[in-house]
Formats: C-alpha cells, structure tokens, sequence
C-alpha cells in the first residue's frame, strides 16, 4: 500500500457575497486500497487556516477528497479551497508576503456586559464615565448592590513566525502596563485585558510537495474598559482601628451609645470612659463607614451622613505585552 503525491494544479477562482475563494487542486496516486482518509493523513493537506502557498492572504476553508478512477490503484483529486473577506476590497495576493508579515484579519468590535459593583450613580452635571453619587441609604451608609458594565471587545487575529506557550502564561488575563495601538485601536495604560490568546501551529507545502512556511495563527480577545481594571468598594466594617497606650493601632469592634440628643461610636472601652451614665455600649451589627485608614469616618453636619471613601482595588496584573509584537495598524 502506498500513496505518492504527483503535484498541485489551479481549480479556479469565484467570488460569493465577500468572500474571495481560490481552489488548489492536489494530486495523490494511490496503489492498492487506500480510501481518501488515508489521503487525509497525508502532509501536504493543509490543516484548517493553513495559507495559500501563492497567496497567503487566502487560508484554507474547505477540503474535498474525490477518486477519480479505479477501485485497486488510481488517482485521488483533493480540492482544497481557500478564501478571504473581501468585503475592504484590501486582500493581499502578493506571493512574496509570507504569513506573518500580513496585516491582521478577522477582525471586529463588539459590545460586552459585565457584572459589577454598583457604588456610584450619575447626578445632574457629572461627565459620561464619571458618575460622582455614593449609593448609599437615606441615613448615609452604603448599599449591597450590582449594575451592568458596558464595554468593548477587540476581535483579531494574526501570524507570528514563532509562539512560546510560556506566553500564554505569562500574558493572558493580565492588562496593558503601557500605551499601546493595536489594529488601530489606541489602549491607554490598564484599560485593556487580554481576554484570549490562542496559538495555533500551520504549515504550508508548496506545489512541490516541500514545506514552504511553518508560522501560527494568533486568535486574540483584548476586553477594553474606560475606567480600567480597578474596582472601588466602600471602606465599611464592624471593627476600626484605635491606637493603644504605646500609639499602636489594635482592632476593636464598633461600638454605639446614644442618648436622647446624640448617637456615638468608638469602641466598647472608649464609650464606657467617655460617657458611664448611658449604660453599656452595643456592638454595631452592619458594616460602618470607615475613613480610608482604618479610623471611623467623619461625620457630615451638612448631610447627616457619614462620609464614604472608597478603596480601589487592582483586578489584574499589569504587564508588557510587548512581546506578543501586536500589530499597530489593520
């Protein structure tokens, strides 16, 4: 048994809608048996995506394997079928361009929607993106609630000569450390996350039968957010933080007292020394507003509230993608 493949000729060129298709006709004789999976284990079959030899903008879309003659020993005739969007009417079909020096294709913008915290609300005269009111209670202390994040998804992909996995590692889930311009698309620093990365390994044959390219396709997702990969939660809890008779700060639960014109909070032992007609101090069952250091926050006589102040929270790790050679321009 054995199967010996003879050359490639032109099976034609079409156009259907926006897609640009060109077939390859290859040529195998085969001797005894062999059925046309045994022709698809052959190496010159391009694997899915694999560029043309003579026109690596076009990559491989379709496979067709037919016997041309004979049911012991003949010929079998695969169609291989590579295509393009032609819709920008910008196809590379310049043979001297090897894979990873084409622009990047498939590309597209899309909207997201996350789910996050919901911590402060748009008011009369705030800037889009920049909304300026705590959601808090009427009595000032914040609210448990989410809302829908819009954002944007980039959509690509491109060549590369080579591709270390330990890149996967090191760059996918983290954000941009600095400006970027990819496909067009300026990233200032920390706005975009890299949502997917994934490499796969191609090899064209060229008409001869010898390997003419070896490179991989790149398929990439950057998540693109305007406020950044930073989460801001309001600063509440149970426990404060209170200097001791040496001036360090030791955890202590929040305590209240009130009498019949005012309402204190501090923690058990201060309440008691401070006020020891009022009784025992209750512990606070909910978390109360703190001020950004630990303390309990400051109390607004024009509001009747209590101050908010919100912590921001790093969601990812930030690094240079700069190794990932992202292209600029589409």
């Amino acid at each position: 048994m054995s199967i010996t493949y003879k050359g490639a000729r032109d099976g034609g060129t079409s156009l259907n809608q926006n897609t640009l298709s060109v077939r390859r006709i290859l040529v195998f004789y085969y001797t005894a048996k062999e059925t046309s999976l045994d022709v698809y284990a052959q190496p010159q079959i391009p694997a899915s995506g694999a560029a043309h030899p003579a026109y690596p903008a076009l990559t491989c879309s379709e496979i067709s394997i037919a016997k041309e003659n004979g049911t012991v020993g003949g010929t079998y005739l695969v169609t291989c079928t590579y295509s393009a969007d032609a819709s920008n009417g910008t196809i590379d079909l310049s043979g001297d361009t090897a894979p990873w020096d084409l622009k990047p294709y498939n590309f597209s913008i899309q909207p997201v929607d996350n789910v996050v915290p919901f911590t402060k609300a748009y008011k009369t005269g705030d800037k889009q993106g920049a909304p300026s009111k705590p959601v808090v209670s009427s009595s000032g202390f914040p609210l448990s609630a989410q809302t829908n994040e819009a954002n944007k998804m980039l959509r690509f992909s491109y060549n590369l000569r080579y591709f270390a996995n330990s890149w996967i590692d090191a760059y996918y889930d983290t954000i941009n450390n600095s400006y970027l311009m990819v496909c067009g698309y300026p990233f200032l620093p920390g706005k975009g996350l890299l949502r997917t990365l994934s490499p796969k390994f191609l090899r064209t044959y060229d008409d001869d039968g010898t390997v003419k390219w070896e490179y991989y396709q790149v398929d990439i997702e950057i998540e693109i957010c305007k406020k950044g990969w930073v989460q801001k939660l309001a600063d509440a809890s149970c426990w404060f933080l209170e200097a001791d008779g040496e001036g360090a700060l030791k955890p202590k639960r929040i305590c209240r007292l009130e009498d019949k014109d005012n309402v204190y909070y501090g923690s058990y032992g201060k309440l008691t020394d401070a006020h020891p007609s009022l009784g025992e101090p209750s512990p606070v069952d909910e978390p109360f507003p703190l001020n950004g250091s630990g303390g309990i926050a400051a109390y607004d006589g024009e509001t009747g509230k209590f101050k908010i102040t919100y912590l921001p929270f790093e969601e990812k790790y930030a690094n240079s993608w700069g190794g990932l050679s992202l292209p600029k321009n589409r």
